[in-house]
């Protein structure tokens, strides 16, 4: 299945919208919950290279930012969020943003595989969010 369908099955399944940055060639799913509020998660692929043992495979990466880190942020809260999480983690990127992220193999991934992964960062995200006070 190709990258492009992949995302627009999981969009219609999650009943979401979704846009597509052509020069980054990313696409954005908001995921709008009952209370009206949403999260936006990013969806763009790239590749996986093991050179020890000669691996290379397309990957799917989504991530949704949550905030930019500060010492006020409870680290120990984001560590232990990790815990409810069965598909996605959240982390503290190089540049200090607070994301919420997954990455799997292209190649078994299903439409409805990644619409319960974009289903959860958006979930996570929220909640981090609320616990944060954002």
């Amino acid at each position: 299945m190709s990258f492009k369908k992949l995302v627009e099955e999981a969009s219609d399944i999650l009943e979401s919208f979704y846009e597509y940055n052509d020069e980054k060639n990313i696409y954005s799913i908001k995921v709008v919950f009952d209370d009206d509020s949403s999260e936006t998660i990013h969806i763009y692929q790239d590749t996986f290279e093991d050179d020890v043992d000669g691996v290379t495979k397309k990957i799917i990466v989504c991530e949704s930012f949550v905030c930019k880190y500060d010492s006020s942020k409870d680290l120990l809260l984001l560590a232990k969020s990790n815990n409810d999480l069965f598909f996605a983690k959240s982390s503290i990127s190089e540049d200090d943003k607070i994301l919420v992220e997954s990455c799997s193999f292209m190649e078994n991934l299903t439409s409805l595989h990644l619409s319960v992964i974009v289903n959860e960062i958006a979930q996570h995200a929220q909640y981090l969010k609320e616990e944060f006070n954002i």
